[in-house]
C-alpha cells in the first residue's frame, strides 16, 4: 500500500474510463488554446494601456515642465502654456480615452471576447 486508500491491485481501465480520459484530453487543450489567445489579448491591452500612458504622461508633465517656456508665445491671445493646460490637455485626454475605447473594441472582436448586446 502506498498511502492510506490506494488501490492495492492495477486497476484495468474500463471503456468509460477510456472516454473520460480522452474527454479530459480534449478539454485540456481547448483550455490551453484558450489561454494562448488570452495571453496575446492580455499583451495587446498592455502593450496599449503603456502606450496611452506614457502619452498621458507627456501631456500632464513634460508639458507642464516647459510651461515657462511656452509661455513666451501667444495663441488666441493667451500664453501658450496657460492655453495648452486649460484646452490642449483636457482634448488630449478626450483623444486618449476615445482611442482606448475604439482599439478595445477592436481587440474584444478581434479575440472574441466581446460583450453581446
Amino acid at each position: 500500500m502506498l498511502w492510506p486508500g490506494a488501490p492495492t491491485r492495477a486497476a484495468v481501465p474500463e471503456e468509460g474510463d477510456k472516454q473520460d480520459a480522452a474527454r479530459r484530453r480534449a478539454q485540456a487543450q481547448t483550455v490551453m488554446k484558450l489561454t494562448e489567445r488570452h495571453r496575446a489579448y492580455w499583451r495587446r491591452n498592455l502593450a496599449l494601456t503603456l502606450s496611452l500612458l506614457l502619452i498621458w504622461f507627456g501631456v500632464t508633465f513634460v508639458a507642464g515642465y516647459y510651461a515657462s517656456t511656452l509661455n513666451r508665445f501667444d495663441f488666441l491671445g493667451f500664453p501658450l502654456g496657460f492655453y495648452l493646460f486649460a484646452q490642449g490637455s483636457l482634448i488630449a485626454y478626450l483623444a486618449i480615452i476615445v482611442i482606448y475605447v475604439w482599439t478595445m473594441n477592436r481587440l474584444d472582436r478581434r479575440y472574441r471576447v466581446h460583450e453581446r448586446r
